[in-house]
């Protein structure tokens, strides 16, 4: 896969925004979706990692303040690509064989204006991304970009090419769009 994924018309929603004093979130109401590339037309495939679990506030007095700290561990035993067979051998050729636990851990370093900058370590490597993101009203999207040789994955990589050779036609990226959804509500 080629990986993760959190959280997070700024004109539009500024003034829903601004009325709210008190930010919270449904811990199981986040979406950690991603997109990895196959052929040489870099075709994409889009998935989900539909296990986590949340460490941190539950509450904060503006999104910043309610994102920053949060963790995030993302397990890595099952994805969602809407191919059974694809997220069979997703697991077994490219997660099965990490460093240390097969997951993802993730921790929001710092929030700003419109990037969230998340810590990941995955594959026992760390590294920030920076994930670009918007309000719609109270649904936060974050968008970003990860290299999975970054995280010393080119082993991986090789085992999922050659596992899927034909159907990728001979070429997977190592680049994963990453897409963190979730909404937000008003506390009191």
């Amino acid at each position: 896969m080629k990986s993760l994924v959190l959280i997070c018309t700024l004109f539009l929603s500024q003034a829903s925004l601004m009325a709210a004093s008190c930010y919270s979130y449904d811990k199981n109401g986040i979406d950690i979706k991603w997109t990895a590339f196959k052929t040489p037309k870099k075709v994409g495939v889009n998935g989900k990692l539909p296990h986590y679990t949340l460490e941190g506030k539950k509450k904060g007095s503006s999104v910043a303040d309610l994102l920053k700290g949060q963790k995030i561990e993302i397990a890595l035993d099952k994805v969602e690509s809407g191919d059974k067979g694809r997220d069979i051998k997703i697991v077994k050729f490219f997660f099965n064989d990490l460093a240390g636990d097969s997951k993802i851990m993730v921790t929001v370093k710092d929030v700003s204006k419109d990037i969230i900058t998340m810590e990941l370590m995955l594959n026992g490597k760390k590294k920030e991304i920076p994930l670009t993101y918007k309000m719609d009203g109270m649904k936060l999207v974050a968008t970003g970009h990860m290299d999975i040789l970054d995280f010393g994955m080119s082993k991986q990589l090789s085992a999922i090419n050659k596992a899927c050779y034909a159907l990728h036609e001979g070429k997977t990226w190592s680049d994963v769009s990453l897409t963190l959804e979730t909404t937000l509500t008003s506390c009191k």
